[in-house]
């Protein structure tokens, strides 16, 4: 673990109370629809000064706010040479979350090879009028996703292969189904290959005689180190 991350999760109790203190002092009477907008005001300060401060010191122009709800991480910091993610995330105490994280097939690409670690800060709410920030988690984003019986696998959506949190009762209980990053890894590569699997099997139950026979050629040809004509190869090609 390095210096960033040491400092970090050790103030993780201290910095959880202090953004549960700060909303109680700051209520919104935002619709839960827009209620991220508070969130994001309420907990950025927060961390940007304890980054700020000792015993990390960061430079506030090495640490970057996002300016867009789609843009991902709420907070990009530089440190040492090397960048980390904070990211805000949100769901109602009454339901389990199933906030998006990211999608199985381009994690490598998207985080693993441009952050160095990436965190978490989970708020549960009540109260569509009236909100209230019932609690506040915090941890490397691995951890808080959810586990998929089906797969042995980080849990995802099916239909878009984005991954889901973890319920409730595991944040509550501190409880993660992923030991560390490799363990999670493994978890991505398990889920990755059944959502393949699934969609083949699917797609292939819906063919004709016909276009079974065509794949199983076209299969045949792979497996022989021939190229097979697909979309991917066609979107290459330049336009007329």
């Amino acid at each position: 673990m390095d210096e960033f991350c040491r400092q970090f999760e050790a103030a993780i109790p201290e910095l959880q109370k202090k953004i549960l203190d700060e909303f109680n002092l700051h209520q919104t009477q935002a619709g839960f629809r827009s209620v991220w907008e508070h969130f994001e005001e309420v907990i950025n300060p927060v961390l940007i000064n304890f980054f700020a401060s000792a015993p990390l010191l960061i430079p506030k122009e090495q640490i970057h706010e996002t300016k867009s709800k789609s843009t991902y991480p709420d907070l990009k910091v530089s440190f040492e040479g090397k960048t980390y993610a904070i990211d805000v995330k949100s769901g109602e105490t009454k339901h389990n979350p199933w906030y998006d994280i990211s999608r199985i097939d381009t994690y490598e690409k998207e985080h693993f090879d441009k952050y160095t670690a990436e965190y978490s800060v989970v708020i549960s709410w009540s109260g569509r009028t009236a909100l209230q920030v019932d609690a506040v988690y915090i941890e490397p984003v691995y951890k808080t996703v959810g586990y998929r019986a089906e797969s042995k696998g980080v849990l995802y959506r099916p239909y878009d292969g984005k991954l889901r949190p973890k319920p409730w009762k595991d944040f509550r209980e501190g409880k993660s189904y992923w030991h560390d990053i490799n363990h999670f890894k493994e978890g991505l590569a398990a889920s990755k290959a059944y959502r393949r699997r699934s969609f083949i099997l699917e797609w292939y139950e819906k063919m004709t005689p016909d276009e079974r026979q065509a794949l199983k050629q076209d299969i045949a040809r792979i497996e022989a180190g021939e190229e097979v004509q697909r979309d991917e190869v066609l979107e290459q090609e330049k336009p007329i």
